[in-house]
């Protein structure tokens, strides 16, 4: 994503999440999301490349790099924090990609099926 776009999605959705990288820490509407250190990791993967897909095989190496590779442990991980942020009013965020991976994705930028980002 180009840095202005980025830009521009970070000030339209600064109300909603912020990430602080130096206190590894998130927060949705204000209030601290605590997660274990994957959970974190998952997420910033996906915000630092918001609007892209990752391929699964790229998370599980980054995240779980001496693991080896086992299909439904990266989607445990990612359901968890699903999970995690639903509990603070972010749904539908983190979407799969059937067959490749997951993106970040902020659903109210959709409209009459164009990103209204671009």
């Amino acid at each position: 994503m180009n840095e202005m776009l980025m830009e521009k999605c970070d000030a339209q959705y600064s109300d909603i999440i912020h990430v602080d990288k130096s206190g590894r820490l998130i927060f949705v509407h204000g209030q601290h999301v605590k997660m274990s250190a994957e959970l974190y990791r998952i997420f910033l993967m996906l915000y630092e490349n918001r609007e892209q897909v990752i391929p699964s095989e790229e998370i599980y190496r980054d995240i779980f790099p001496e693991r080896e590779m086992c299909p439904n442990f990266l989607s445990v991980y990612v359901c968890r924090l699903r999970k995690k942020l639903e509990q603070y009013g972010v749904e539908d965020w983190i979407q799969s990609v059937h067959g490749v991976g997951y993106r970040l994705y902020f659903p109210s930028q959709k409209k009459n099926g164009q990103d209204s980002l671009q």
